[in-house]
C-alpha cells in the first residue's frame, strides 16, 4: 500500500504546481536565488525577533518542520516553542541559498548558522536546510522545512 501512496502524492504535488506543460524543475538562477535569499533572511529575522506576524507572513497554515533531531512539528508546535520562550535565537545567518522552481513550487536549499537556545540548552551551530515553498495568492509560503545539523569532524 505504501508504494501506491508515494507516487500519488508526487503526482498530486506536480498537478497542483499549476504548470502541466513544464513540470521539470528549473535550475537555479541568480535572480530567483536573490528572491529566496531575501525571503529566507526575512523569515530568519522573524525567528530571531519571535515575531508572530513575520512568521505568519512566511509559513503556510499547513507548514511542517522536521527538526535536526528528526522530530516532525506542526506550525503551531514549531512557532509555539519560539513564542512561549522555550526556544530563543540570538542570531541566525543564512547563506548559500539555491532555489529550484517547478510551477508554483520551489525547493530551496541553504546553510544556516545559528546562535540559539532550546529549553536553556545551547543548540548553536551550523545547519543545512531544505525548504519547500508554494506560491499562494501571489506570495511564496513555506509548506515544509527540513534541518540537518552539521557535526564538526572529530566529534
Amino acid at each position: 500500500m505504501k508504494h501506491r501512496i508515494a507516487p500519488g502524492v508526487v503526482a498530486l504535488m506536480l498537478a497542483s504546481a499549476g504548470n502541466t506543460a513544464d513540470t521539470a524543475a528549473k535550475p537555479p538562477d541568480q535572480s530567483t536565488n536573490r528572491i529566496f535569499e531575501k525571503i529566507e533572511q526575512d523569515w530568519a529575522n522573524a525567528l530571531v525577533n519571535a515575531d508572530k506576524a513575520g512568521l505568519d507572513r512566511y509559513e503556510a497554515p499547513g507548514y511542517t518542520l522536521v527538526t535536526a533531531t528528526g522530530t516532525t512539528l506542526t506550525r503551531a508546535q514549531s512557532d509555539g516553542e519560539l513564542l512561549n520562550g522555550h526556544q530563543h535565537f540570538d542570531a541566525l545567518q543564512i547563506s548559500d541559498v539555491e532555489a529550484r522552481l517547478s510551477g508554483n513550487l520551489a525547493v530551496v536549499t541553504g546553510h544556516a548558522r545559528s546562535s540559539e537556545n532550546y529549553q536553556s540548552q545551547d543548540n548553536s551551530g551550523d545547519y543545512e536546510f531544505t525548504d519547500v515553498f508554494e506560491r499562494r495568492h501571489g506570495r511564496w509560503m513555506a509548506v515544509h522545512a527540513q534541518l540537518t545539523r552539521i557535526v564538526p569532524q572529530g566529534r
